[in-house]
């Protein structure tokens, strides 16, 4: 169980120090502006097995068009 908090902890800490490149590299594959992706986050739930998922916040001011095309 240690082992299982310690991979969090890292996956966390990853996430934290290379947001800047998160950012970056989705705004370049969906083919949006760093600016337009507001925010990152990463929530984990653990039923058994551990689950790890990646939000990301886009700028509200893309249209219906844009967000369809990602």
């Amino acid at each position: 169980m240690n082992e299982i908090i310690e991979r969090l902890v890292i996956s966390f800490s990853d996430l934290e120090a290379n947001k800047g490149e998160f950012r970056s590299e989705i705004a370049r594959r969906l083919k949006i502006l760093p600016s337009d992706v507001m925010d990152i986050w990463l929530e984990t739930e653990y039923h058994g097995v551990v689950h790890q998922f990646l939000y990301v916040s886009l700028n509200e001011r893309l249209s219906k068009s844009d967000l369809e095309k990602l």
